[in-house]
């Protein structure tokens, strides 16, 4: 397993045109004998929500196969996403490793939101990465990938749970004021963003389910910043501390977890609608964009110039 770690980190560092990397500073090892974070069987169920709503439509739309590994043997705590053929199919390849799993900071709704970013690497649009020679222009940068995963993505995997018992199940917990360690990061909330939702949005079950995408973000923001070792509360990514940074040039690398909390956050409250879809070249198509005279919901300035480094690359194999 250590090889397999060390052959991701590699590839993230030498060869990133062919292997998109989830966290490429992680460097954790988790053994199938943790009991810790999520179980076996609650991934298969993630994979297979994941891959019923996505794989007719990379197959309609790409004409590909979506193929999604449960690697729960690994004890690499990181995902990936890849492009490959298989018989002469293209295959939109996403990994989830066990390692990733099984850490003590991560819960269900974030391995959806690994899930999602992974493949928004494939068909999240605009902005790309460039790369070398041009050849990891297929994939949607990092903080695009973020951005899809709670805009269109997980709008659409979640959509027909019910989302509003699930929040409201998570709350009362919080109110009878017996939450372990555990239990806070296995159902979180948080005030602001659920402000924040039901004012962007005016139908119960669309606030619920940004509600429910905004966590999912917010859980995986600090299932990032603590794959790079122990951090106290006050470091991690809260909605209350929003980054400052603002980049002269669109950043295609991975974003600090403040930076991509703040994007995961913008896709939930961004009230375009989960079917009109994103473009290859174009990022104000199918997004929230202040060029299109937007306010809440952008991509965050952390990581995205909208005038600087969004042309992103051919759109080849």
């Amino acid at each position: 397993m250590k090889l397999l770690m060390i052959s991701l980190l590699f590839l993230s560092n030498a060869f990133s045109e062919t292997l998109c990397v989830f966290a490429p500073e992680s460097n954790i090892e988790i053994g199938p004998e943790e009991k810790t974070g999520v179980a076996e069987d609650d991934v298969k169920k993630a994979v297979e929500d994941v891959k019923k709503v996505y794989g007719p439509i990379i197959e309609k739309e790409f004409d590909a196969k979506l193929k999604i590994v449960n690697n729960w043997k690994s004890s690499t705590a990181n995902a990936f996403a890849k492009r490959t053929k298989e018989g002469g199919q293209n295959v939109f390849h996403v990994e989830y490793l066990g390692g990733l799993a099984r850490h003590k900071a991560n819960n269900l709704d974030a391995v959806y939101a690994v899930l999602c970013h992974e493949i928004g690497h494939h068909i999240g649009g605009s902005p790309r990465k460039g790369g070398r020679f041009g050849a990891n222009s297929w994939a949607s940068n990092e903080g695009q990938s973020d951005y899809w995963a709670t805009l269109k993505c997980l709008r659409r995997v979640f959509k027909d749970m019910n989302n509003k018992e699930i929040m409201k199940a998570r709350e009362e917990l919080h109110k009878s004021g017996d939450m372990t360690e555990e239990m806070k990061v296995k159902s979180p909330v948080n005030k602001i963003a659920k402000e924040k939702c039901n004012e962007k949005f005016t139908k119960s079950k669309e606030q619920s389910l940004c509600y429910r995408a905004a966590m999912a973000g917010y859980s995986t923001a600090r299932l990032l910043k603590s794959l790079g070792g122990n951090v106290s509360d006050k470091d991690l990514p809260k909605f209350e501390t929003p980054s400052s940074k603002s980049v002269r040039r669109t950043n295609h690398n991975h974003p600090a977890p403040q930076c991509r909390l703040d994007t995961y956050f913008a896709g939930a409250i961004c009230d375009v609608d989960y079917l009109v879809d994103v473009d290859t070249d174009d990022p104000n198509i199918g997004a929230c964009s202040k060029l299109n005279g937007d306010t809440i919901g952008v991509r965050p300035s952390c990581w995205f110039n909208p005038t600087n480094g969004n042309s992103g690359g051919g759109a080849g194999w």
